[in-house]
């Protein structure tokens, strides 16, 4: 189920759907890049870090789960990011 968020500024509206679910599935740390979520973006590079850190199979295991970990919590995480900039969750806009 989507959720809509409106800026209170300018009135712009963004989607939470599953665009993001995919998008971190199969861009990983670029789509955390790109929404800009710094402290998520943060956590991958660390963890990619550690992996490197333990070698061997450690690099891949560390990739992998980061992708499955994020794309189920990604819905989540872009909500509360739009709430704690201030923008207000609304019902589904008229097109």
């Amino acid at each position: 189920m989507a959720r809509y968020f409106k800026k209170p500024e300018g009135g712009t509206v963004e989607e939470v759907d599953g665009f993001q679910v995919l998008a971190t599935l199969f861009l990983g740390v670029f789509y955390l890049f790109f929404a800009e979520l710094w402290w998520h973006l943060l956590v991958w590079v660390g963890a990619v870090c550690l992996g490197v850190l333990l070698g061997g199979p450690w690099l891949g295991v560390s990739i992998l789960s980061l992708h499955i970990i994020y794309a189920f919590l990604i819905r989540k995480i872009v909500a509360s990011a739009y709430l704690k900039k201030g923008w207000v969750e609304v019902q589904e806009p008229k097109k």
